[in-house]
Parts: C-alpha cells; sequence; structure tokens
C-alpha cells in the first residue's frame, strides 16, 4: 500500500496523521518521535507522565519534579509508582506498599513518607528538647 513520507514538522506516521509534539521523528519517517526532556507517550505529549511538572536544573536542563517530599512518584519521567519521602520511598525509613503507595513507618518515624523524627514523649521529648535526627 502507498505511505507518505517526508511528513511536515510536527507529524508522522503512514499517512502524517500522528503528531510529534514535544520531540522530533528520529530517524526521518520511522513514525517514532524521540522525546524532550520530561515528556514522554506516543506523541511526546505526557508531561513527567502527569505526575509531576517540568523544571530546568542548573545546568538548563529539563527535568521533572515529581513533588516533594515525593508524591509517590519516581524515576526521570516520574512514571515508576512508589511511596512518597524524601530522597527515597517512606525516607528510607519504612516499608512501601506500592500498591497503596503507603508507608509502614520505623519506630522513630512518622508521616506519609516517613519523613519526620518522632521522638519519644507526648509531645516529642515530652516538650522540653526539640526532636531531630541530626546528632
Amino acid at each position: 500500500l502507498p505511505r507518505c513520507f517526508n511528513c511536515s514538522d510536527g507529524w508522522m506516521g503512514d499517512a502524517c496523521e500522528v503528531p510529534c509534539l514535544n520531540g522530533v521523528q528520529d530517524p526521518p519517517n520511522s513514525g517514532i518521535c524521540k522525546c524532550d526532556g520530561c515528556f514522554g507517550g506516543i506523541s511526546c505529549n505526557v508531561e513527567c507522565s502527569d505526575h509531576g511538572t517540568c523544571t530546568t536544573d542548573e545546568f538548563g536542563i529539563d527535568v521533572c519534579d515529581c513533588g516533594q517530599p515525593g508524591l509517590g512518584w519516581w524515576g526521570p519521567l516520574c512514571d515508576v509508582r512508589a511511596c512518597p519521602g524524601i530522597g527515597s520511598p517512606c525516607s528510607g525509613h519504612g516499608t512501601c506498599n506500592v500498591a497503596s503507595q503507603e508507608c509502614t513507618c520505623e519506630s522513630g518515624w512518622k508521616g506519609d513518607g516517613c519523613h519526620i523524627p518522632d521522638c519519644e514523649g507526648e509531645p516529642d521529648c515530652y516538650g522540653r528538647g526539640t526532636c531531630t535526627d541530626f546528632y
């Protein structure tokens, strides 16, 4: 069957009917849209997997910000399902239930991402000190 080649910029496919929005078709006439930073999907039309926002880092490179203290999505395109946390799921202080995206915090930690120190006493330190994880 006849097929279209050399589609106009921003278009690809057998009939030049598929958009390539935030990327370039590479190699030409391949139907493969190579996405710019922060974008994914066949047409490069999904920003940070709809789980984050695109920001520019200190080197001028577009990167996805999956939220702080991590909203349960990780990876370069916020496409890895996990749990909230700072630096890693459950901040390295708990166990992640990936299905529910909820942490079970280890003793001494609290918060959705197990990122808040939780000292003995109610309130923490019986109200006579400051609870911290810095020694």
